[in-house]
């Protein structure tokens, strides 16, 4: 019985030791994902050099946030891409920003920007929501993530109710799904 004992032990040990040297990246379920506005693929940084003349535009003067979530595509991220608005007559939106949902991917040894959609502006006023229709402080935290589909809310025209936008993730970009209503109250 010791025997048995000391061989379960032994093994554990091997086990463990063992995980501990795998290439484990905690807070990333996927290659490619943001880190501190940055790409990584396999624990390296991606050089703004292999980066697409559309990505490297759209990145001009924008924050990077990491959507949590793994895409069913090879060596692809959602991110949301964050910039400030532009100061509007009245006042309006100098302090505000507008996001977009981008699907980045990388191949053929270039990262580059697949395809975005709009998620919150303060030009447009189009509102990001949470299901009790809260603003999150996180524009993340209101996308929900299936490998192959996304789903987030806005306020509606008429600042009654959520509009849900739902969307197909495909290698080509995003696809509009119909929703069921969702102003039936």
């Amino acid at each position: 019985m010791q025997t048995m004992s000391t061989a379960i032990d032994r093994f554990l040990r091997i086990a463990l030791l063992l995980l501990t040297l795998l290439p484990i990246s905690f807070n990333c379920t996927a290659a490619l994902h943001v880190d501190e506005n940055r790409f990584i693929l396999n624990q390296k940084a991606i050089e703004k050099s292999s980066y697409s003349p559309v990505l490297a535009k759209a990145l001009k003067d924008t924050a990077l946030i990491s959507v949590n979530g793994e895409v069913r595509i090879s060596d692809a991220a959602l991110v949301i891409l964050r910039r400030p608005s532009k100061e509007l007559p009245l006042s309006r939106c100098g302090a505000g920003s507008e996001d977009r949902l981008a699907l980045i991917v990388y191949s053929s040894k270039k990262l580059r920007l697949v395809d975005s959609i709009p998620l919150q502006s303060c030009e447009n006023n189009v509102t990001l929501v949470l299901p009790d229709l809260s603003i999150p402080d996180n524009p993340a935290d209101a996308i929900k993530l299936d490998s192959s589909e996304l789903e987030f809310s806005t306020l509606n025209a008429e600042m009654t109710g959520p509009e849900v936008h739902r969307f197909l993730i495909s290698p080509s970009g995003f696809k509009k799904i119909s929703s069921p209503s969702s102003d039936v109250h």
